[in-house]
């Protein structure tokens, strides 16, 4: 849908350094290979009669025509056209039941691009003809969970999923869901991930189970494809070593990913704090809350690394980790391998979303919008109202002193400045803003005299 909105929509925003709906933006799957839930493809024929003398069945599996003819009695045919549709692929089994036989259960493998369908079924001839119910579930990439009950429903206490899961709900606060994804067990990471996406793109930030570093390094390039974000914890003793730089977050440092963020701490094999940081902060309007200074729950902190080793993580390798500081345990510093803050990566890419929702959602609710100075005043009044909102939830600064007395400066075309090959075409071309980010202190410098 989304993307459907942009052939109509383009709004490209960049961040400079200055002297997703929202639930969407919050929205964290957890990837893992236990293929749970198998969730395959499941259609249920019910007969609502017996097949009788010289019934014949037709139907078609994946469009291939299926025949079978009254063969003994109820029970044997149905039993025998269970066969015929199991012989068919991807069908992995078809089973008549019930007494007498009236439900054939068919079950796929679970792919969705590879999906069965059973179509055109009927019976004819005969002194009578049972009539079909056809009730088709499809397979599915992702399950949404609200209680860590729920989750124990399908997943074992041992499932990586399910470890993953219990850190999500232990969060206070944490947002009321969290979704599963299910990549089959073997396959390509990032062939499972773009599957997931393919099926459900309805989130931003990703967690996989996999902590082995070339599964992590292979999401990663897929998904500073995406406007999305992979968090990823390890334990990798390398990680506070200067003298290393093979290890997953110098890998991704030198890189410079954008959209990947790494936490060192030295329980990630066996936890998942990235999870836990996730949680935190999904609760909160993207953009308006840094992710430094975060306490989690049940999450240890990395007390025994020395200043040198502190740094290295922090600085050198651009990761992030959790500390005790002041007696209190925090995340530091809240950026990507690039060294740029995740609140501004968030923000942007969700200011960029609303703003091409906001435009959409004017021209789609009026008969026109013409092609008028007052058409194009339409329009910058969506912008507008979209960057109020975020003056509004603190990710943008208003800043009359840079726009002559305004908040942000935008700049929208006259009518005559438009090409007439645009007018023609109906594009209104080069609309421009500029805006400040509100940002964010990390840190603060005080110099001071007493004197008595």
């Amino acid at each position: 849908m989304t993307e459907q909105i942009r052939e109509i929509v383009r709004v490209n925003i960049t961040r400079e350094t200055v002297a997703l709906p929202q639930t969407g933006f919050s929205t964290l799957p957890i990837a893992g290979d236990s293929d749970k839930p198998p969730a395959p493809d499941v259609i249920v024929l019910t007969f609502d009669a017996d097949i009788v003398t010289d019934n014949v069945i037709t139907l078609k599996v994946n469009g291939v025509l299926i025949t079978q003819n009254f063969d003994t009695d109820n029970d044997t045919t149905m039993a025998a056209l269970a066969t015929k549709i199991q012989a068919e692929s991807p069908v992995v089994t078809a089973v008549a039941s019930g007494s007498p036989n009236r439900v054939i259960t068919t079950t796929a493998d679970g792919d969705e691009t590879a999906p069965v369908f059973i179509t055109e079924e009927i019976v004819s001839a005969g002194a009578s003809q049972a009539g079909i119910v056809n009730v088709r579930t499809p397979a599915v990439r992702t399950k949404t969970f609200t209680s860590l009950a729920a989750v124990d429903v399908i997943f074992d206490t041992t499932d990586l999923e399910r470890i993953a899961a219990s850190i999500f709900f232990a969060q206070d606060p944490h947002p009321t869901s969290v979704k599963i994804g299910r990549v089959v067990n073997g396959n390509d990471w990032s062939d499972e991930i773009t599957l997931i996406n393919n099926a459900d793109s309805d989130w931003y930030f990703i967690v996989i189970t996999s902590r082995t570093q070339a599964d992590v390094e292979d999401v990663s390039v897929l998904i500073e494809t995406l406007k999305k974000q992979l968090h990823n914890a390890s334990a990798d003793s390398n990680i506070p070593d200067s003298a290393v730089s093979s290890d997953i977050a110098s890998v991704f440092e030198i890189a410079e990913r954008e959209r990947t963020i790494t936490m060192f701490n030295e329980l990630a094999a066996n936890t998942y704090p990235d999870v836990a940081w996730v949680a935190v902060l999904a609760t909160k309007t993207p953009g308006s809350a840094t992710w430094n200074f975060k306490t989690l729950t049940d999450v240890t902190p990395s007390d025994t690394l020395t200043d040198a080793q502190r740094d290295t993580i922090l600085t050198a390798k651009n990761a992030n980790a959790y500390f005790t500081v002041g007696g209190r345990a925090i995340m530091r510093e809240g950026k990507t391998a690039k060294g740029e803050f995740i609140d501004l990566v968030h923000g942007t890419d969700f200011l960029e979303s609303q703003m091409t929702d906001a435009i959409f959602a004017v021209l789609a609710a009026a008969d026109k919008i013409p092609f008028t100075d007052q058409g194009i005043a339409t329009v910058e009044g969506a912008i507008r109202a979209t960057l109020d909102d975020f003056i509004l939830s603190g990710f943008l600064a208003s800043r009359p002193d840079l726009y002559d007395g305004q908040p942000y400066s935008i700049f929208v075309p006259a009518v005559a400045d438009v090409s007439q090959a645009d007018r023609a075409n109906r594009i209104l071309p080069d609309i421009t803003f500029r805006a400040t980010l509100a940002g964010a202190i990390h840190e603060v410098e005080v110099a001071g005299t007493v004197a008595v």
